[in-house]
């Protein structure tokens, strides 16, 4: 019983460095990820030219090209657009939005070009805010975590510290005692 006591912690210690080192990893990848998001704005005297995302304004025009992602959502001009939602809502099946259509960040283009005007930020999006949630939800640090863990990594030295205590007390009594103990601990449980 005590030997799955034993199991059980250190499966929930090792979960919980490991959940650690990837919410680590996430945080610096996130962090190093450039934020910089070029599209294709309409400019003044009707040219089309690389405009920053953090840049534009409701009135701009973007060009948005097969295979892009909707960094906003955008007001469809021009012509219909087969886009894929499958990032915000799961759906496998694309859907055809006409003229006059919102369509929402996070969205892509699966074929064509179409002329959109920018209707709001990623930020201010709905799918751009559900980002932001997750991100801060897994990145935080909540009080109650930083404590578990700091119990947890102190719980771990102790228990390890005393396994090697015990061992050498053993040993320094007697090798084969040492090495037949836990194996008779072991086979008695069974």
């Amino acid at each position: 019983v005590s030997q799955s006591r034993y199991h059980f912690l250190v499966m929930i210690l090792m979960a919980r460095w490991f959940q650690r080192r990837m919410q680590n990893q996430f945080q610096r990848l996130s962090q190093t990820q450039s934020t910089v998001q070029k599209v294709l704005k309409k400019t003044t005297d009707g040219l089309w030219s690389w405009a920053l995302v953090e840049n534009l304004s409701n009135q701009d025009e973007i060009k948005i090209r097969t295979g892009d992602v909707f960094t906003f959502d955008a007001l469809l001009k021009d012509q219909p657009a087969l886009v894929s939602l499958a990032w915000i809502s799961g759906e496998m099946k694309p859907r055809i939005f006409h003229p006059g259509a919102i369509i929402p960040a996070g969205s892509k283009l699966l074929s064509g070009e179409v002329i959109t005007q920018m209707h709001q930020s990623f930020a201010k999006s709905d799918f751009g805010q559900l980002m932001s949630r997750v991100q801060d939800y897994n990145l935080n640090r909540l009080p109650v975590m930083m404590k578990s863990d700091r119990w947890a990594q102190w719980l771990l030295w102790i228990v390890m510290s005393l396994a090697v205590v015990f061992l050498g007390l053993y040993w320094s009594i007697s090798p084969e005692e040492a090495i037949r103990r836990p194996s008779a601990y072991r086979d008695r449980e069974t």
